[in-house]
């Protein structure tokens, strides 16, 4: 239709038949009742602007010269509604609908735009027009164009009625009006100006008046104040005033302009001002309650950001309006308007508690913004940003406004470590008579354990007090059985006699510096050193001790470690194990010595199923082992205690191990026994690894752990370690049969179930032995590979016969990835095994020794403090004192035998001896007398002998001190002064030299 009407007067006004009236309200005109058709023609063939409005659409139909009147509203407003084509016009046809429907005609002067930006003036005609049913179906207008008229009636009325209205406009609006003089500050001004300044007509109004009624911190803004400072001084100002007749505070504003350019006397300015007090007032309201709902949100916001409970809202849709610093923090957003606005329900709240999916028209969030019904989930996961879940606790509440609900807000808290909780206890009830049987079983043995270490602690204090007074009783012995040798150098029978009774008092020492070991109370001088060569030095000593029919084998790691020890004591432990052996085996069979580096940790505790549990760390291993009787589990349990031999009476003292054990634990190292009756001895030893040697070569690297899916079956009657080695296999991939002994091992391989590997302990309860179970499940899977543990070592057990050949053995305790690296060896060479055994370490090359170790052989010389051999001096009588060099001696001992022995041995030496009982009675002496040495015990009743000598060296600084005891000459280093010592029991030789020493 556009096209059509859009091109000339003459298409508007072309037959109706020939237009395209469907696309526009009326339809076809084939449809068109008789009425509408002639009042659609008689409008288009009208000679003036004619348009006419037709049904309850209200659709628009023209004539070409009202077409020149719409401008750029046609053609598009043609045979549309009106209310939308054209709303200015329809602005004044709706009264015209509400008068000319009813059949009334009415005429209208209206303004209306057209062309361009033009307005013009029209008188509008309205006419109702009937429907063929005798209702009236629309209006008919004729638009006459009257722009000349009308501008000429408002040309000759325009001055009176601008008066007129902006009289009434100011009266109205309550505005005054005033003219203002500045050269004489004479106001003029109207009956509403006064009113507002509460001023009366018989007063004058001068700016000063005024002035004075305006607040005085207003004043700046008033034009008096002004009138240099600005071009225009009556700007737009607001003030405030005190009525001039109720005092009454209001606000005003002033607006105001110069008239005509005047200077001077006939300058004048023209202005209004008008009262504001209400929107003043209105403004302070206003400005009053934002302020107390921002610190009512301020501390609303506060309050939600200061709880550890997560919090959000949502709208009826599931946007999210509000949430709290701990929703963003539980939740990975950095900023709150990351969350605002979006629908969180896939992001955050989609799992059940079991991990099914929940939809939205199932959320209780959702549901309770959008029908109202609150929620309690105490179990659900919520998911972070990062895409990890946690479990949350939450409650949905609606939010009601005005009875209308608004939406829902959520609280939530993060239940992780409840659920966590939750879990834990749900195992440990599961498990809770398997760890109350574990429990009673370890608490079992823990007190079996402690029992056992307070009895080898009250044994070694008993041991340590009897060394202590033993030494004191050889002391004596031995001193007047050296005294007694110069009296009978003529007797032969009385010096054999005297000799006898001299190697006694050697063994007593002997016996004397073991329970000393035992104790732990032996003074020992540790150094760096490496067992290894250690070890090669003993080779002839070892050799000699143990006899020809003793096979010796040594076997050292290669880059074996460095420990921190005592040589000496290391030298004589190996010497008393191997002399131990020796006895065991009856004088014939095979010794195995091994050193090398282990690592010990929790795994090893596990396995070892030991009493004491060993720190974690690095060591260095010492093994001694034998092919004898073995020990039986009830002599295994007192093989530590001193004096407790299994030897027949006279041929061992059982301080052998005693001595062993407490070396070891004053060294800080572990010591255990692997023994079975008719299974031989292995006596492990753990000394701590020591890195100070800067030199020392690193571990050997070692292949990683790996696992497999092999079958294996594990034969172990320990439980503990039973369920231990079953899982870390079960960890690396194997499939794991067990078996608590050898006949149910058999059963289970003799029922053909495909096995690759055997793992088994040698020492087995029941009829059949390991090595039988090994021989018949060779028989039966020809290709299995066989795995030993024990702890003993491979070279002690395999010999002999005692194993299959080519079966493989990993000594307990073991690592766990040692475990796993001896597995995959045993399976890669499953056929090879039978025919060869692994090679042996070549032992480290021994180093060369500044002097060779002899067999230690009675002597007849007290000096018996090293197992080197102390060759006894001949007799000679003693030297004849020298009164200016004899030495004035304080002798401090509570022995009082052994008091007077030392005190007549230095007379004879033609010293000058004072004896003291105590420490207290020595300080009396020093205090009184003048000594040069003083030569003290060291455990004295009260004050010790050393805390004696550092107040008497404090004192006395030029004195000699000699500490006399059964700890050894080691005791000295640390006392913190320079000393001298000597060891319990001495021979006068030994004494005599060292005062020589001093004298000079």
């Amino acid at each position: 239709m556009k096209q059509d009407i859009n091109q000339t007067e003459s298409s508007v006004a072309q037959p109706t038949d020939t237009m395209p009236w469907a696309h526009t309200l009326l339809g076809p005109s084939a449809a068109w009742s008789g009425s509408l058709r002639v009042a659609v023609q008689m409008t288009l063939d009208a000679s003036l602007p004619m348009f006419l409005i037709w049904g309850a659409e209200r659709a628009l139909v023209y004539n070409a010269s009202f077409a020149e009147i719409a401008g750029h509203r046609h053609p598009g407003a043609f045979g549309n509604p009106v209310t939308n084509a054209w709303p200015e016009l329809w602005s004044w046809d709706d009264n015209v609908f509400e008068t000319a429907y009813p059949g009334a005609i009415l005429n209208l002067q209206a303004k209306l735009s057209v062309a361009g930006d033009d307005s013009k003036w029209f008188d509008l005609s309205y006419t109702p027009v009937r429907d063929d049913d005798g209702r009236i179906g629309g209006v008919s207008c004729v638009a006459i164009d009257t722009t000349r008229r009308v501008h000429a009636e408002q040309s000759s009325n325009a001055s009176a009625a601008a008066d007129e209205r902006l009289r009434i406009a100011h009266d109205a609006g309550g505005i005054g009006t005033f003219e203002w003089f500045p050269a004489t500050n004479e106001m003029i001004t109207s009956t509403t100006y006064r009113a507002l300044w509460g001023i009366g007509a018989d007063t004058e109004v001068t700016a000063p008046v005024l002035v004075n009624l305006v607040e005085p911190d207003d004043h700046w803004l008033l034009g008096t104040a002004t009138e240099e400072k600005r071009s225009n001084p009556l700007a737009y100002a607001e003030f405030r005033i005190r009525r001039a007749d109720t005092g009454e505070r209001r606000w005003l504003a002033r607006r105001g302009e110069v008239v005509g350019g005047g200077i001077g006397a006939l300058r004048r300015f023209v202005g209004v001002a008008f009262d504001i007090t209400e929107r003043k007032l209105v403004e302070e309201a206003l400005a009053a309650t934002e302020k107390e709902v921002f610190e009512r949100n301020e501390f609303i916001r506060l309050l939600l950001d200061s709880t550890e409970e997560g919090f959000y809202s949502v709208d009826r849709s599931g946007a999210t309006t509000l949430c709290n610093r701990a929703f963003l923090r539980m939740l990975g957003f950095a900023h709150e308007s990351e969350a605002i606005g979006r629908t969180l329900h896939d992001m955050i709240h989609h799992s059940h508690a079991d991990g099914s999916h929940y939809s939205r028209e199932h959320c209780p969030i959702y549901l309770a913004a959008q029908t109202g019904e609150a929620a309690h989930v105490e179990h659900e996961w919520f998911y972070r940003t990062d895409g990890s879940h946690f479990a949350v606790e939450y409650r949905a509440h609606p939010i009601w406004r005005d009875g209308q609900l608004q939406g829902a807000l959520c609280t939530f808290i993060d239940i992780t470590q409840r659920v966590d909780s939750v879990d834990q206890l749900r195992i440990l009830n599961e498990t809770l008579e398997h760890r109350v049987i574990d429990e009673i079983d370890r608490r079992a043995r823990a007190e079996e354990a402690l029992h056992q270490s307070q009895k080898m602690e009250a044994i070694g204090q008993l041991t340590g007090g009897v060394a202590h007074d033993f030494n004191n009783v050889l002391q004596i012995i031995g001193g007047n059985l050296q005294l007694l040798q110069n009296d009978i150098v003529e007797n032969p029978t009385a010096q054999t006699r005297l000799d006898t009774a001299v190697t006694a008092v050697l063994r007593g020492t002997k016996l004397s510096s073991q329970l000393l070991a035992f104790a732990r109370r032996q003074p020992l001088q540790p150094i760096v050193i490496n067992l290894g060569q250690l070890v090669q030095n003993m080779n002839d000593l070892l050799r000699r001790a143990l006899g020809e029919s003793i096979e010796v084998e040594t076997n050292v790691a290669d880059q074996l470690w460095n420990t921190l020890a005592d040589p000496s004591q290391i030298e004589n432990v190996i010497l008393n194990l191997a002399i131990n052996s020796r006895d065991a085996m009856g004088g014939a069979g095979k010794l195995t010595i091994e050193l090398g580096n282990v690592k010990l940790d929790d795994f090893y505790n596990d396995c070892s199923n030991e009493d004491e549990a060993v720190p974690s760390g690095e060591y260095v291993l010492l093994a001694v082992s034998d092919t004898g009787a073995g020990m039986s589990p009830d002599v295994l349990k007192k093989a530590f205690e001193p004096f407790f031999t299994t030897k027949p009476e006279g041929e061992g003292t059982g301080l052998g191990l005693s001595m062993a054990y407490g070396f070891v634990k004053q060294s800080q190292g572990h010591i255990n026994i692997y023994s079975g009756v008719g299974q031989g001895t292995t006596i492990r030893i753990y000394l701590p690894r020591c890195l100070e040697n800067a030199s020392m070569l690193e571990e050997s690297a070692t292949e990683p752990m790996q696992g497999g899916s092999e079958t294996i079956l594990v034969v172990e009657d320990d439980t503990g370690v039973q369920v231990t080695v079953v899982d870390t296999l079960t960890t690396l991939g194997y499939r794991v049969l067990k078996a608590n002994d050898g006949e149910s091992a058999l059963v289970i391989l003799e029922s053909g179930v495909p096995i690759d590997l055997l793992f088994t302990d040698v020492v087995m309860p029941g009829p059949l032995r390991s090595p039988d179970l090994a021989r018949q499940a060779r028989l039966l899977l020809p290709n299995l590979a066989v795995l030993f543990t024990s702890g003993y070592t491979q070279n002690a057990i395999v010999h002999g016969g005692r194993l299959d050949a080519g079966v493989d053995l990993l000594s307990k305790p073991y690592r766990r990835d040692e475990l796993a690296r001896k597995i995959r060896r045993s399976l890669a060479k499953q056929l090879q095994i039978t025919n060869s055994r692994p090679p042996v370490p070549s032992p480290t090359a021994p180093t060369a020794r500044t002097a060779p170790i002899t067999p230690i052989t009675p002597v007849p010389s007290l000096g018996v403090s090293s197992p080197a051999p102390v060759a006894a001096p001949a007799p000679a009588p003693a030297p004849a004192p020298d009164a200016g060099a004899s030495l004035r001696i304080l002798v401090v001992e509570d022995n009082i035998d052994l008091c007077q022995l030392v005190c007549e041995l230095l007379e004879n030496f033609g010293h000058l001896p004072t004896p003291s009982g105590s420490a207290e009675e020595a300080l009396t002496c020093i205090a009184a007398d003048t000594f040069d040495i003083l030569l003290t015990d060291v455990r004295l009743p009260g004050m010790s002998g050393i805390d004696l000598a550092r107040r008497v060296v404090a004192e006395k600084p030029g004195i000699q001190v000699i500490f006399a005891s059964g700890y050894g000459a080691g005791l000295t280093a640390n006392v913190g002064f320079p000393a001298h010592s000597l060891a319990k029991p001495y021979d006068i030789n030994q004494l005599q030299t060292l005062l020589e020493s001093l004298r000079t």
